[in-house]
């Protein structure tokens, strides 16, 4: 039950973070480079905390 409560959890906050990032931050042009770094380590650092939480 727990698992399933932390999963509809995770999904609605990204959900919520997804929708109004764009109030949060605007980006016009970023180097190819430096997109893929940043979005790689945002990615290993969001599904670490998401294994961490045993969430889905």
């Amino acid at each position: 039950m727990q698992f399933t409560i932390n999963t509809f959890i995770a999904v609605s906050i990204v959900s919520f973070a997804v929708d109004h990032l764009h109030h949060v931050i605007q980006i016009s042009h970023i180097e190819p480079i430096y997109a893929a770094l940043i979005g790689g380590g945002l990615i290993g650092m969001g599904m670490l905390v998401i294994f961490r939480h045993k969430m889905s």
